[in-house]
């Protein structure tokens, strides 16, 4: 399910540290915790979604969690597009659970992530498709388990749920009142019809 990508730090990376109000907007790309510390080699923790396909404007319950009894203490997630190299979030995130909150990269409410230091087994979270056909996507995460001022932080980065694959129109839905050109094309269509059956009386 989901693919894991363990970073070892050994230096202060300016960008997602444990902070106690939440990850710094500079995280907001690299989706990197910016602390020293290590990680192991089996992250206790996993992304979920349900359901597992989207279509414009569609809700899906995306759910953080250790597991055995796996507590952390900060997370950072976003929904992106599968794409190679994609950095942008996609959609907007609601209904925190107690202990996190959403933040703003790019857009308002693209990013979720925690909003103090507590201890935590598991969080919840709301994220609504976009009015559009954004291709197959995957929430990305990265996790602090332990952290400390002094060097000795544990913390993970590249956990992945798995494909939220796009099941919608291909295109978005029109959005503009097309009323008055439908009538005129039905009436183009009914004088059309009306003529080639005059002619054919003739004929």
């Amino acid at each position: 399910m989901a693919v894991i990508t363990v970073l070892l730090l050994s230096a202060v990376i300016a960008t997602v540290s444990c902070r106690p109000d939440g990850p710094p907007t500079a995280a907001c790309t690299t989706l990197t915790p910016g602390h020293s510390g290590s990680s192991g080699t089996n992250p206790p923790f996993e992304v979920t979604i349900s359901p597992a396909t989207y279509g414009p404007g569609d809700t899906i319950m995306v759910t953080f969690a250790g597991t055995g009894g796996a507590m952390f203490r900060g997370i950072i997630v976003q929904a992106r597009s599968k794409s190679a190299g994609s950095t942008t979030p996609v959609g907007t995130f609601s209904g925190t659970s107690t202990g996190t909150k959403t933040i703003m990269c790019t857009t308002d409410d693209s990013t979720w992530g925690h909003s103090d230091r507590t201890d935590k087994t598991t969080a919840t979270a709301t994220w609504t498709a976009p009015m559009s056909n954004e291709g197959d996507l995957a929430f990305y995460a990265s996790v602090v388990q332990e952290y400390s001022s002094g060097g000795s932080s544990v913390f993970y980065t590249g956990l992945m749920s798995e494909d939220l694959v796009y099941d919608g129109p291909t295109d978005a839905p029109m959005t503009t009142d097309n009323s008055g050109s439908v009538r005129a094309s039905l009436l183009i269509t009914m004088v059309t019809l009306f003529t080639i059956a005059i002619i054919g009386r003739f004929l």
